[in-house]
């Protein structure tokens, strides 16, 4: 099922961020991106 927003986090764009994530990941790495996009979450629930 596609949604477009999360239920969980309705402020996030999801369908913008997690795409770029997903290429950093071939770029950077999966452990240095999934760092970057646990601190991005953590700065966006301030």
């Amino acid at each position: 099922m596609e949604v477009e927003r999360s239920a969980y986090f309705p402020t996030f764009d999801l369908k913008t961020i997690i795409p770029s994530y997903l290429k950093q990941c071939k770029t950077k790495g999966r452990n240095k991106t999934m760092k970057a996009f646990r601190a991005w979450v953590r700065e966006q629930i301030k």
